[in-house]
């Protein structure tokens, strides 16, 4: 798994870099949600809330309406819904939107936590082996995102981190997955009159991400090799 992280990460010519794979946590037929909207979740569904805004632009700088993101991520116990038997409706934390004609999205969810697979830590001297490599078995916290429109070269498939992260180095499947490009700024937000205004019960978290794509009109190039998409 180390060397999965260091395959499929490229610069991409300063646009926003991909995978270029599909992780196997995602579920097809998540719901539509309302842009701005809320992902599906349980009542008590734990963590602190999180909205996440943000543009879908091509290389020129100009906004991608009507883009698709699927988006979903992990519940603060580490599991994904719809994969395990365990009473977690299917499309928990799932759900897609379309961008608006200034290419912008925004959702509330909650904020997303470092996690290790159940599995992988039940394998015999697992933890010492990635030690050995200077890796843990934890992945820093994520969220997933696919980007379809009929303009880009090819769709868009990855995860945004979150900086500062301090799993990000020694991730399990390679510290190299979160691209200083991938890594998003939050703030938190703990003003009373803030807070009610959003309807939430307590302090919550805000992020924001644009992803630079590459369409069938954008320039080969945007940034140096190397820098900061």
């Amino acid at each position: 798994m180390p060397l999965y992280g260091e395959l499929f990460q490229g610069g991409r010519d300063g646009y926003t870099p991909s995978e270029d794979v599909k992780s196997p946590t995602v579920i097809p037929g998540s719901p539509r949600i309302d842009n701005p909207g809320t992902l599906p979740m349980r009542p008590d569904e734990p963590g602190t809330p999180l909205v996440v805004s943000g543009r879908v632009l091509d290389g020129h700088g100009q906004p991608l309406a009507g883009a698709k993101l699927e988006i979903y991520h992990a519940a603060n116990n580490g599991n994904y819904s719809g994969l395990y038997d365990d009473g977690v409706p299917k499309y928990n934390l799932r759900g897609h939107l379309f961008t608006d004609a200034d290419g912008r999205y925004t959702f509330t969810t909650v904020t997303p936590v470092a996690y290790a697979d159940a599995y992988a830590m039940a394998i015999d001297r697992v933890v010492e082996a990635a030690a050995a490599i200077g890796r843990s078995l934890y992945r820093p916290a994520h969220i997933h995102y696919e980007v379809h429109h009929p303009d880009l070269i090819t769709p868009w498939f990855g995860e945004i981190y979150f900086k500062g992260d301090p799993v990000i180095p020694v991730d399990f499947v390679g510290p190299k997955l979160a691209h200083p490009a991938l890594q998003a700024d939050t703030a938190l937000h703990e003003d009373p009159e803030d807070i009610a205004a959003h309807g939430f019960q307590g302090p919550y978290r805000s992020m924001e991400f644009d992803f630079v794509l590459k369409t069938r009109t954008s320039p080969d190039t945007i940034t140096p090799k190397g820098e900061k998409a």
